[in-house]
């Protein structure tokens, strides 16, 4: 493994890989000599041919010659392929991506990355373009060695006056080369600039298709997304310009150098041999390779010179400091410690500092957790209680003081609010590294109520899923009690368990010790007593993790898992028909047709023109009028060409992405959840294959293991990961090798063939009886050589074409989605006006042929009630709010509001006129202020006022203390912001709108408990609007008008809280369970009173 210590990057790759390195200089060297045999033999042959009195046997001799250097030339070339992907390019690559893996394992899990470069790109790009360089690192001098030998061969063959013309033309070129060469690089980088725009914004799309679907945002992210695929097509345009003139100037400069050449030899000599003319054809390769290849060797080493410097920054990024102190008593203890999220401001000047936003941080922490005993630690939203965690693990940045842990390694287990999974079955997830004890195991998922949800998945704990923060996130209150009573009964007796939460009045009776943190600080008792009065106003509430699914949800999404398919397998032809309609038809057939053929007629009639020179009795030696006509004729048609098919081939793509883009973003939602949700990256297989499928992997481990470093380093599993990514490069690494033994394999057997070829037409023509021409045999013989060139690419250009379908196949599937009807009537402006909501026996499944998961649904909401839909984990209860907004369409029965059927209005006006929050909100990149007022149409000081109401900002103006401003950052997803501030930002979004009908599906779970009392006060105050409300948290609707208790995905209860209660039913079995019991009971009893 690469590991800078004071060096750099090149100076260890040139140290570790010198023999390979030598081997390939030593045989560049060699082949620079051997390359110019086989065109000093054809130049003697011809002679032969052209002198009437020499040997015969001679022509035959130097035919054999020209046969050896062939094959001495060819096998050293594709040994030299060999040596640079297998002893060079493929291990170099395996070494740097497995040292950026093992560095991202031990530097700061910081959110504020600074400038520091986004290591999955390091991986996918840098490690690419740079082991690309030094794989062919000899090419720069072995170019300077061939062109000065192909300058003595000159002088040989021409003399000093042609040569110092081919010397003058080639030095002209030069700037040309340059310049043409920066304007391509230019162009490479603007579209690589729109390209990584374009992708964030898709990316973000997709990461948050659900929220967008749910606000009906999805024509403005279509324009969004297009403003940038606009701007990514103009500068692909205009990059594939200067690719044309770069390509139009590599045939072009060569031909100037001959020609150059030629000319001065035929107006010294006063004409143009045979032996001249096709001694030149073959040297003319070797010329327009250096004219071809300098240019750009140098463009790639400063692009492999730029990603050095990228991957050695990165290598050299400061790692996690230990900041731990071992505990000598195994006691967890902090003493007046200063601690912050980590970040790398610290890593910045102190005059840069001072721009930088002022860090979260809590100070002045004094408190020694009891050893084997349960401690709770509890605050407002937003307060830090992560971060106390987080800095028990070592994973923040210690400002001041001293924390202090066990010595012990692999002894902590971390479970964070937003849990962290692999891409691997239930069982692997669980295991987690450790060895299987069957017995523990079974009480482990007994303990975590896991048994009834595994059981409804088909594979059970084998279904493969594409420390104690807050766990109780997404539980009811049954689930959450059992959860509790096993984290203080058999399976944590004995173990220090540190448990950050809001649930306080279900952990207060078990909890030795209490943490509550405040204004920065926070302040501990050792005896419970002492603060129960304290936590009396306490909300226990449940958190959200992402969407929890009923049981029912969960079997069929399974099931879906495996029916919903994208119609993969078609064939590469309807592919191909597809890309060519999209491109322009038939047009862009034939003329792509026409300009394979255009192509080779121009190497043709070169040839051609140059066997009518040296054969004309003229002694001019110079071209002809027409001769230059047909030249120019030639380039202008190639140039035609290029710019005509690049057109083509944007329309094509613009087309495509157009089509892929509004059909996955009108996709029904059941795609989303069975797909995207479950990796992203694991789609891509299908459309790569070989390498690129084992790349994809590694890419897919890389991801996977970057938003989980954490829970990694917590549970000491590093060295288990380093081994999986081992294994991942090795089967990347090995696909690679195995593709250039094949393409050495190939190539060596087509350049072998050419070789026999143009031997046995050589030794035919020269066995002929018949007078040779010495320019048939050189046209001949010149085109027999190109055959093993022209095989080997039809080849190699066959099985591109073919691995370019495989990715149209799975591109083009994308475009094929079944999405969601559009259609539907235009509802008023002011609909709904009242806010009523009428459910007729509504029955939903998420496919017809699937079971239900709503069953004959059918209640009614008043204008302005409040109503509270409860029932346990796995009822239906979420699945109800989807088909209220048609995510999920109904089997049968209706949804009425204010007396419209919504089934028969259009998807935007429905999901425009509610405003809903799901379990788990998404956020949008930008500013507080971008994702609150999305069109830009609030004052500032409605925002501010917004804000306020949901205490993300304080009442004081002049508070400078608060966290958040509307210009503040939020990063994609809202990955900068706690799970209780991203539910309280979608609040204030919604408020703004001031709808009429407001649907929450837990939406205040992750909230405490005095801002969720604010936020139902402030919505039943200030609003003139229906409230849905899906709550595990009974006491959030034991105040509502009536509730709705879903069981098994039917009505088994609905009335008042106070008369359910009363009716002894299912709602007051939920109440009893409950550790909202006193709270709820108390509330409607007094209601009663």
């Amino acid at each position: 493994m690469i590991a800078l210590s004071g060096i750099s990057l090149w100076d260890h790759v040139l140290a570790e890989r010198f023999l390979g390195f030598a081997k390939q200089w030593s045989l560049m060297l060699i082949r620079s000599v051997v390359t110019f045999g086989s065109p000093y033999c054809i130049m003697r042959l011809i002679k032969c041919l052209e002198e009437n009195n020499s040997p015969a046997h001679f022509a035959s001799l130097w035919l054999i010659g020209i046969t050896v250097f062939s094959v001495t030339e060819t096998v050293l070339h594709y040994h030299l392929a060999w040596i640079q992907w297998s002893e060079m390019g493929i291990p170099i690559r395996a070494q740097l991506i497995m040292a950026i893996f093992s560095k991202s394992l031990r530097v700061k899990d910081s959110k504020d990355t600074g400038d520091k470069p986004e290591a999955i790109n390091l991986i996918s790009s840098d490690t690419l373009s740079f082991s690309k360089f030094t794989a062919v690192n000899y090419l720069l001098p072995f170019s300077c060695v061939k062109f000065l030998f192909a300058v003595l061969f000159l002088l040989r063959l021409l003399g000093w006056q042609s040569t110092v013309m081919a010397v003058l033309a080639t030095i002209g070129t030069v700037p040309i080369h340059t310049r043409v060469l920066k304007q391509e690089r230019a162009a490479k980088e603007r579209v690589a600039a729109a390209r990584d725009m374009k992708t964030k914004a898709i990316t973000e799309a997709l990461q948050a298709v659900r929220q967008i679907k749910f606000s009906a945002l999805e024509r403005q992210w279509e324009e969004r997304i297009e403003l940038c695929r606009q701007e990514e097509i103009a500068q692909m345009r205009n990059c594939f310009i200067a690719i044309n003139i770069r390509s139009v100037w590599k045939v072009a400069s060569p031909f100037i150098v001959a020609a150059a050449a030629i000319c001065s030899y035929a107006y010294t000599q006063n004409e143009v041999s045979s032996s001249i003319i096709f001694t030149m054809i073959d040297l003319l390769p070797h010329i327009q390779g250096t004219l071809g290849m300098v240019p750009m060797v140098l463009q790639d080493y400063f692009a492999a010179h730029s990603n050095a410097r990228r991957i050695e920054s990165f290598l050299k990024v400061p790692e996690m400091k230990g900041i731990l102190q071992t505990s000598p008593t195994r006691c967890v203890s902090f003493q007046n410690a200063h601690i912050a999220w980590p970040s790398d401001q610290t890593q910045k000047p102190k005059e840069k500092q001072a721009s930088l936003p002022q860090r979260f941080a809590l100070h002045d922490l004094d408190v020694d957790f009891p050893v084997g005993e349960l401690s709770v630690i509890h605050g407002e939203t937003g307060s830090g209680k992560s971060l106390v965690l987080a800095a028990i693990l070592g994973e923040v940045d210690l400002l001041g003081g001293h924390i202090k842990v066990p010595s012990l390694k692999q002894t902590v287990g971390f479970v964070s609010q937003t849990p962290w999974l692999q891409n691997a079955t239930v069982k692997s997830n669980i295991l987690f590294g450790s060895a299987l004890d069957e017995t523990r195991y079974r009480k482990v998922l007994k303990a975590c109520a896991l048994e009834t949800d595994l059981a409804a998945l088909a594979k059970g704990d084998e279904t493969y899923i594409g420390l104690h923060d807050d766990i109780f996130s997404s539980l009811d209150s049954h689930v959450s009690i059992e959860i509790f009573k096993a984290l203080t009964g058999e399976l944590g007796h004995g173990r220090t368990r540190i448990l950050a939460t809001h649930h306080v009045s279900l952990c207060l009776p078990r909890a030795k010790f209490v943490v509550h943190i405040k204004n920065n600080t926070m302040s501990s008792s050792p005896n419970v007593k002492m603060i129960e009065p304290r936590l009396e106003s306490v909300k226990s509430e449940i958190p959200t993790q992402p969407h929890t699914s009923t049981r029912e949800e969960t079997k069929t999404r399974a099931s879906e898992n495996l029916k919903v398919k994208t119609t993969q397998s078609e064939s590469e032809w309807e592919s191909c028909k597809t890309y060519f309609s999209a491109a322009g038809g038939l047009s862009f057939v034939l003329i792509y047709i026409l300009g394979l053929f255009g192509k080779e007629l121009v190497t043709a009639l070169t040839t051609w023109m140059l066997s009518r020179i040296s054969s004309r009795p003229s002694k001019s030696g110079m071209y002809e009028p027409a001769d230059v006509e047909v030249d120019d004729f030639l380039f202008e048609t190639m140039s035609e060409f290029a710019n005509c098919l690049i057109k083509l081939v944007i329309i094509g793509c613009i087309g495509i992405h157009k089509s892929i883009l509004t059909t996955c973003l009108a996709a029904a939602l059941l795609f989303w959840c069975a797909h995207v949700s479950k990796g992203y990256i694991r789609a891509r297989k299908p459309v790569k294959r070989g390498e690129s499928e084992g790349n994809a992997e590694t890419l897919e481990l890389f991801t996977a293991v970057a938003g989980g470093v954490s829970t990694i380093r917590a549970f000491g599993v590093v060295d288990s990961f380093m081994d999986q990514m081992h294994s991942q490069v090795d089967k990347l690494s090995i696909a690679r090798r195995h593709f250039w033994i094949f393409n050495r394999w190939l190539g060596l057997q087509m350049s072998l063939m050419g070789i026999v070829l143009s031997t046995g037409t050589g030794f035919i023509l020269l066995s002929s009886n018949s007078v040779l021409d010495a320019s048939l045999v050189g046209f001949s013989l010149t085109f027999s050589m190109g055959f093993s060139h022209a095989t080997f690419t039809a080849v190699n250009n066959f099985g591109m074409l073919e691995s370019y379908m495989n990715a149209a196949v799975g591109i083009i599937s994308y475009s094929r989605l079944k999405a969601e009807w559009q259609g539907g009537d235009e509802v008023p402006a002011t609909w709904p006006s009242q806010g009523q909501v009428e459910v007729k026996g509504l029955s939903v499944s998420y496919s017809p042929d699937l079971p239900l998961v709503l069953k004959d649904i059918s209640f009614s909401v008043g204008a302005g009630q409040r109503i509270g839909i409860v029932g346990r984990t796995g009822a239906g209860k979420s699945s109800l709010t989807l088909a209220l907004l048609r995510l999920i369409n109904p089997q049968c029965g209706s949804v009425h509001i204010d007396g419209v059927d919504i089934s028969t209005i259009k998807l935007q006006s429905l999901r425009s006129k509610i405003a809903f929050i799901p379990q788990d909100p998404a956020l949008f990149s930008g500013t507080i202020r971008s994702n609150l007022d999305y069109f830009q149409k609030v004052s500032k000081d409605k925002l501010n006022e917004v804000l306020r109401r949901v205490k993300l900002l304080s009442e004081d103006d002049n508070d400078k203390t608060g966290l958040f401003t509307l210009d503040s950052p939020i990063s994609a997803g809202g990955a900068n912001m706690s799970q209780g501030q991203r539910q309280l930002l979608c609040l204030a979004r919604i408020l703004i709108t001031d709808p009429k009908i407001i649907i929450l599906d837990e939406a205040t779970s992750a909230v405490d408990n005095d801002t969720d009392s604010w936020i139902q006060d402030t919505i039943r105050n200030e609003f003139d609007c229906t409230l849905i409300v899906v709550a595990h948290r009974l006491r959030t609707i034991a105040s509502f008008d009536r509730v709705v208790v879903i069981d098994d995905g039917r009505i088994g209860e609905i009335g008042t809280p106070s008369e359910l209660l009363r009716a002894n039913g299912l709602f007051y079995d939920l109440v009893q369970k409950s550790q909202d019991k006193e709270f709820v009971t108390r509330s409607l009893l007094n209601l009663v009173t």
